[in-house]
């Protein structure tokens, strides 16, 4: 269950849950804003209306950092998500230096270098994240995966190791 609207990162850290917690036991988490059986166990990623009646809160976070609690039938690996956003003009690629630089000589009323040139190499166009994203949400989520066996030596499918497992037990 993530936040409706949530941040990108957010919703990467539900999807990788989703891909693992698949991998191990077959099963396919739906994502959603609510929980779609009342009754069922439920798994919170990220910040939303329900962490907040549970009293999780991420004001007090800082780099990286998250909290993974559970109650009877419920899991929440939460973090402070946040997705940054480029102050413009922003690089796209390479190539789109000579528009920056123009946008920014006239901004700025000078002839100058530019400081965030690099910034295009910051952004993974496949995730849809940037490094300077805040990811706490995921970084509870690969605690979490950890705690359940998966590892990442090196990234391809070689390099992962994913148990197979028949359930996973809410951690207490």
């Amino acid at each position: 269950i993530i936040a409706e609207g949530a941040p990108r990162p957010t919703e990467l850290a539900a999807e990788e849950l989703q891909t693992y917690v698949e991998k191990m036991t077959g099963a396919r988490l739906p994502i959603g804003p609510k929980p779609s059986d009342p009754a069922a166990n439920r798994i919170y990623v990220g910040r939303s209306r329900f962490t907040d009646e549970l009293g999780i809160g991420v004001d007090e976070l800082k780099h990286g950092a998250f909290h993974v609690k559970s109650g009877e039938n419920w899991l929440a690996l939460v973090g402070k998500d946040k997705t940054f956003v480029p102050v413009e003009p922003a690089p796209r690629s390479h190539g789109d230096f000579p528009r920056v630089m123009a946008e920014w000589d006239k901004i700025t009323g000078e002839q100058f270098g530019y400081p965030y040139r690099q910034l295009y190499k910051e952004y993974h166009r496949d995730l849809g994240i940037w490094e300077k994203d805040e990811r706490g949400s995921f970084n509870a989520v690969v605690h979490f995966l950890r705690t359940q066996g998966v590892r990442w030596f090196v990234p391809h499918e070689i390099g992962k190791v994913v148990p197979e497992k028949a359930s996973i037990a809410l951690p207490k």
